[in-house]
């Protein structure tokens, strides 16, 4: 029924909340994915492996459209059109979809950011794809251990889609405010706040001590398959 991969339990088909294997307990992250820790607690190497499955069972775990929809919201939220924008957490790549998809121009700048080596390559791939002629496209390693290879206000917008629910290591927010320009936005969704009260909190506050204002909304996206209603918590973050 489950494989493993690294510290992952990866099952053959949709399963419960909660497995076991060999006494140890696994809780389900998407529908064929189990983590050994809520997604806050998991470590670097952990997430880096999550990354690394998703970008290898693509489109059996990730439900594309239904992300799409809710990137397509974030990237509204932005007062004007980026010419410059930050992808954080970028794992493989899927925010540059929307240009596609929905006929949006894409930014002239474009950097992906991941604390997942191994995944990089594959946004690379997914920007320069979706990208207009003469875009930029560049990805980077970070885990909040090294500085962003930009000037100070360098980028007009920063995006991150189902990410803010795993752990933001310390200096992440502030080099993130460094490299975006005064008025510019940091959106993001959280798709499981309800679960992990604290832990959303905790992000927001590092936010606002960051230099951030920050204001939040609920929005309900439903899925374009089984017609749930999903509830996200919207986090609109201004660099004043």
């Amino acid at each position: 029924m489950v494989d493993i991969y690294k510290s992952l339990r990866v099952s053959k088909e949709p399963g419960p909340d909660v497995i076991y294997d060999n006494g140890d307990k696994f809780y389900r992250y998407m529908d064929r994915l189990y983590v050994p820790k809520p997604p806050a607690q998991l470590s670097k190497e952990e997430v880096s492996a999550l990354s690394e499955i998703r970008i290898q069972l693509s489109s059996e775990i990730i439900d594309r459209e239904y992300s799409l929809q809710v990137i397509k919201f974030l990237y509204d939220q932005f007062d004007i059109a980026p010419n410059g924008l930050i992808d954080f957490g970028c794992g493989g790549g899927l925010v540059a979809d929307i240009f596609s998809e929905y006929n949006i121009s894409p930014p002239e700048t474009m950097l992906g950011l991941d604390l997942s080596e191994s995944v990089l390559k594959y946004a690379l791939k997914s920007y320069l794809q979706h990208a207009c002629e003469g875009m930029e496209s560049r990805v980077e390693h970070f885990d909040g251990a090294q500085m962003i290879s930009a000037e100070n206000e360098a980028y007009d917008a920063i995006i991150a889609s189902f990410v803010m629910h795993f752990e933001i290591y310390p200096g992440q927010i502030e080099e993130l405010y460094r490299v975006l320009k005064r008025g510019g936005l940091f959106v993001y969704n959280d798709y499981i706040f309800n679960r992990n009260p604290s832990h959303t909190k905790k992000v927001i506050d590092k936010l606002c001590m960051a230099g951030f204002s920050v204001r939040q909304e609920k929005k309900e996206f439903k899925h374009p398959e089984d017609g749930d209603i999903r509830r996200h918590l919207i986090v609109i973050a201004k660099k004043d």
